[in-house]
């Protein structure tokens, strides 16, 4: 009864003043010409002194205020206030007090409050409360500026942890941007910006000189930055690089005068090849900088910025040319590109990545993680703090990305933040700023990627392959085979010196099989399975060891695993038995042994009968995948076969295996 009460009373508020005296003065402040907007106001205050609970003189003095505000361009607060009373004391009487309490919120900065009371002049019930006549256009105009206050009011309302961090070493008191972190985290690249002044010359000019640093062992820091030798840095300006997983190939942009007034700028590559001296001893050299040619460069145009793809076959790159996307007075903006790599080596035409990211403003510094599916890279056309800010999006199964997610305020100032490059583990990303405290001019800065923007875990492998007899092979592939999925990616090994280097996308709930294979000859099954637990360590130096298949020889599995004191097997095992499974049906004529072994913990009887079940087990798992079970036996050793004596638990772990013998073909 109360409450039923209480309603009565506020609606009845609501309605026209019952004080003739209030009611006078409301007339001749709403219809006097004489009046000022100053004296008008003071009229609606003597009605409201007459009667305090009159909403309309609270609303006429409101409308008042707001007008002599922008009539002086002074502040907002008084007639902000009144808006909001009215709302607060009568909701439905009348949208424009929403309107305008939004308005003054939103140029305010206060986002969270005009949300609010757009929202509310969006949904006012227009039949219950008064409006305006120009109440459609108001709505027009408040629903095309909602998607923007929501936005800030998120963005605001929800600060990512940011602690940035100088990196020592590094930064000087010239200029230092565009970062560039190798695959395996061990060198940063970037660009630094000084004034030098050659011999001879009277006055210094401003040189980008490409520089390196390399991280001291077991820290986080790096050495001393040191300028990289010829051909880099030799007469011209040097920018934004990007690096091939295995460190080999660096793409680079050159920036060339052309005439006094305009530096082209062109993307070029650089390959770290082998030679031998005279004196017999083998080098690695950087070549000589490769123009990426017309399907990738522009004659009056400007491509810089590359980021390369983990298999090395797609580059991505900022570029300004005809066919970027205009403005909004038709000139040619920044946008992102990409171009793709040919089985024979050649550069696709470069097109644009698509509307989800390009803007009519510009969008620059694309940065592809290892993952190959996270971009990061900066706008001044999304929304965002102000400035340039820095976004990220995800590339999905069809080839197109999401739409660009802003990385967070405090990241993201009203100033310029651009050039983020983010660790293989997805934890550090380092991006150049003048607006840290700490800065001294532009420096580069470490912090904490939030984990929202977190690129997908990845294991990166690298290595070589080798024979039975310690030699490189030069003939062969790496397979890397997603369990669930299927996918299948192949990775060629280098055909100079062996070596390798391969990306490993973990998910959860998702195993990853890694094998040798060879076009040219047979090869024992030789596997390696990995999981989301080996995210540990980003980056593993794995050698893979190769074998010819010869019938009779005894191979090892490798990484099957059992329980303690069990026979059953665990689930990555069992990715590593359908790899094998699917080896011996592609092979249906090979007769196969399965062989288990034991360490000596324990009983010799009970180990013997536990390296029986465990070879048994195996033997199911592999019918279970469709090897005829006519073309398999099984037996168990127990501790009786021992690679080496069982004196610690890494020996004893060698001793645990299971084994495989072709016994014909």
């Amino acid at each position: 009864m109360t409450f039923l009460i209480g309603f009565a009373l506020q609606a009845q508020n609501c309605g026209p003043s019952s004080s003739k005296k209030a009611q006078k003065l409301l007339d001749e402040a709403m219809n006097s010409s004489r009046l000022d907007l100053g004296e008008r106001i003071d009229v609606f205050r003597k009605s409201l002194d007459a009667d305090p609970e009159c909403i309309e003189c609270l609303f006429g003095k409101a409308r008042a205020e707001y007008g002599l505000a922008m009539e002086q361009n002074t502040g907002y607060d008084r007639s902000y206030n009144d808006f909001v009373e009215v709302i607060t004391s009568c909701p439905n009487y009348h949208a424009d007090a929403y309107y305008y309490a939004g308005i003054i919120a939103y140029a305010n900065q206060d986002y969270e409050n005009a949300q609010k009371y757009f929202e509310g002049f969006l949904t006012f019930d227009k039949e219950a409360g008064k409006t305006s006549r120009d109440h459609e256009a108001k709505e027009g105009d408040i629903a095309s500026v909602l998607p923007e206050v929501r936005f800030y009011n998120e963005f605001y309302s929800n600060p990512v942890d940011y602690d940035p961090r100088r990196l020592a070493n590094v930064n000087t008191a010239a200029g230092e941007y565009l970062p560039m972190l190798s695959p395996d985290n061990q060198l940063i690249f970037f660009t630094r910006k000084s004034k030098e002044k050659a011999k001879g010359d009277l006055y210094a000019t401003e040189v980008e000189r490409f520089m390196m640093a390399e991280q001291i062992d077991g820290a986080s820091e790096y050495d001393n930055a040191e300028s990289l030798p010829a051909p880099f840095n030799v007469g011209d300006n040097y920018g934004g690089v990007t690096l091939s997983l295995d460190n080999r190939e660096m793409f680079i942009t050159v920036c060339k005068p052309v005439s006094s007034s305009y530096k082209n700028c062109d993307l070029y590559v650089s390959r770290y090849e082998r030679e031998t001296n005279d004196a017999g001893k083998v080098l690695y050299n950087w070549t000589g900088l490769e123009n990426l040619g017309e399907n990738v460069n522009t004659s009056d145009g400007w491509e810089a910025q590359p980021t390369l793809s983990a298999d090395g076959n797609t580059l991505y790159f900022a570029t300004i040319r005809e066919t970027t996307t205009p403005d909004k007075d038709g000139n040619p903006t920044i946008d992102i590109f990409y171009t793709e790599r040919s089985a024979t080596g050649e550069w696709s035409l470069a097109k644009p990545i698509g509307d989800d990211i390009n803007t009519d403003g510009n969008d620059k510094s694309p940065v592809l993680h290892a993952d190959s599916r996270t971009m990061y890279f900066a706008s001044n056309g999304h929304l965002g703090a102000g400035g340039y800010d820095i976004f990220y999006s995800k590339q999905e199964d069809d080839g197109g990305w999401t739409r660009p997610k802003n990385i967070g305020y405090p990241v993201n100032s009203p100033q310029d933040e651009h050039g983020l490059v983010v660790s293989t583990d997805g934890k550090i990303a380092l991006f150049a700023s003048s607006n840290v405290a700490s800065a001294k001019g532009l420096d580069i800065y470490a912090f904490d990627v939030p984990k929202e923007a977190r690129p997908e875990k990845v294991l990166i492998l690298k290595g070589d392959v080798k024979n039975e007899q310690g030699e490189l092979v030069t003939d062969a592939k790496i397979e890397i085979k997603y369990a669930e999925t299927k996918e299948v990616k192949e990775v060629k090994v280098d055909d100079i010196d062996g070596t390798y280097a391969a990306v490993v996308n973990l998910r959860k709930d998702e195993d990853v099989v890694v094998s040798v294979k060879s076009d040219t000859e047979d090869l024992a099954f030789n596997t390696r399975v990995f999981t989301l637990a080996d995210t540990a360590e980003t980056v593993r130096d794995l050698e893979m060891k190769v074998e010819k298949l010869v019938s009779g020889k005894t191979y090892r599995m490798n990484d099957i695993r059992f329980a303690t004191g069990s026979s059953e097997i665990d689930e990555a095992s069992k990715s590593v038995l359908s790899e094998f499974a699917d080896y011996l049906n592609d092979n249906p004529t090979y007769q196969v042994d399965i062989f288990g072994h034991t360490d000596d913990v324990g009983d010799a009887e009970a180990n013997l009968a536990l390296s029986a079940d465990r070879a048994f087990e195996v033997f199911g798992y592999l019918q279970e995948s469709g090897v005829n079970p006519d073309k398999m036996n099984f037996k168990g050793f127990g501790e009786s076969k021992p690679l080496v004596p069982n004196n610690s638990d890494a020996d004893r772990a060698i001793n645990r295996r299971t084994e495989f013998k072709i016994v014909k073909r």
